[in-house]
C-alpha cells in the first residue's frame, strides 16, 4: 500500500496543491478508488472493429487515443476476453468509428447492454473499407489501422496501430462523450 501525500511540491520545490490522504493497492491498479478516479475524467465514445475469416465483431471503447502524427499512429485496449480481441489478433487490422451524438443507440449496442449479441451490426447503416473493415455512417470520423506492437496486460492488450486509411470525416463536431457513467454532450460557449 502507499499513501497520496497530503500537499504534493513540484520539482522545484513549489507547492502545487492538496490531497486527501488515501491508500491505494498499488498491486491491483483496477481497484475501486481507481475506477472512482477515472469516473472524472472525461472521454469521446469510439467503436473498435475487426473483421477476419467472414466474421466480424466490435466493442465500445473510450481508451481510443492518437499516439503520434508523423507516422500516424493509434492505440486501442482491448479486453483479451472479448470477440473483437481475437479478430484484432488473427486479422491484425483494426476500424476506429469515433460516434457522434445522436449514436448513444450504437454506443450501448457495442458495450453489450440491449442484448443484441449474434450480430450486433443487423439494422444499422454500416460502410466497408476495401479490406472489409466495418464503420458507421453517421459517425463523426473513421479510420482503420494495421496493428504494429501489442502489448499484453492482465486482462486486456494494448494495441498500437499506424493508421492506414481515413475512411471519413463529418463536417461538424457534436461527439457523443462518456463521464461518470454516463452518456453526455459538449455545449458551445
Amino acid at each position: 500500500m502507499t499513501f497520496c501525500p497530503k500537499s504534493f511540491r513540484g520539482l522545484d520545490g513549489a507547492h502545487t496543491g492538496m490531497y486527501k490522504e488515501t491508500m491505494i493497492d498499488s498491486h491491483d491498479p483496477a481497484s475501486d478508488l481507481f475506477r472512482q478516479c477515472m469516473r472524472h475524467w472525461t472521454t469521446g465514445v469510439a467503436v473498435a472493429c475487426s473483421a477476419s475469416a467472414g466474421k466480424l465483431h466490435g466493442m465500445t471503447v473510450n481508451s481510443f487515443v492518437s499516439i503520434s502524427m508523423h507516422p500516424p499512429l493509434f492505440c486501442v485496449t482491448i479486453n483479451q476476453h472479448t470477440r473483437t480481441w481475437d479478430l484484432i489478433r488473427a486479422s491484425g487490422k483494426i476500424s476506429i468509428s469515433i460516434l457522434s451524438r445522436g449514436q448513444r443507440e450504437i454506443a450501448d449496442r457495442f458495450a453489450g447492454r440491449t442484448g443484441v449479441e449474434d450480430d450486433r451490426f443487423t439494422g444499422l447503416d454500416v460502410q466497408f473499407t476495401s479490406d472489409g473493415l466495418p464503420w458507421f455512417s453517421g459517425s463523426l470520423a473513421a479510420l482503420t489501422g494495421s496493428v504494429l506492437h501489442e502489448h499484453p496486460l492482465e486482462e486486456a492488450t494494448l494495441f498500437i496501430a499506424r493508421v492506414r486509411e481515413v475512411c471519413y470525416l463529418s463536417d461538424h463536431y457534436d461527439p457523443l462523450v462518456y463521464l461518470n457513467r454516463a452518456y453526455h454532450t459538449l455545449e458551445k460557449e
